[in-house]
């Protein structure tokens, strides 16, 4: 039963922070590293 819910508790923390990383805030969050390349490489991507 205490594995149980350490297994769950260490889980719910991962998706809150995966959560919280994911949130568009002015810095970008994660979600710029995944969807921000045009913004940091520019309209047409990156250069050859």
């Amino acid at each position: 039963m205490v594995g149980f819910l350490l297994s769950l508790h260490v889980l719910l923390a991962i998706l809150l922070i995966i959560v919280i990383l994911m949130q568009q805030t002015r810095g970008g969050g994660l979600s710029s590293i995944f969807g921000g390349s045009s913004q940091f490489f520019g309209g047409r991507g990156a250069e050859p």
